[in-house]
């Protein structure tokens, strides 16, 4: 598994439709509860062989420390 940041939910959302663009398997994680109710919070992206793929669309996020 891997980690990596965004700065904002624009970004994310920006993620995502890159990697709808990409046509890789993902599921966006929306929080439903309390004050970040109905906000983008992580991409999850489904395992796969094509390693390249991914990294074309994420190379230029950092990695969570």
């Amino acid at each position: 598994m891997v980690a990596l940041a965004v700065p904002d939910e624009p970004t994310l959302l920006g993620l995502r439709r890159a990697l709808a663009l990409a046509q890789l398997d993902h599921k966006l994680i929306v929080e439903n509860d309390g004050p970040w109710a109905d906000q983008a919070m992580a991409i999850g992206v489904k395992p796969t062989t094509d390693r390249a793929a991914v990294r074309k669309v994420v190379s230029a996020l950092p990695l969570v420390r």
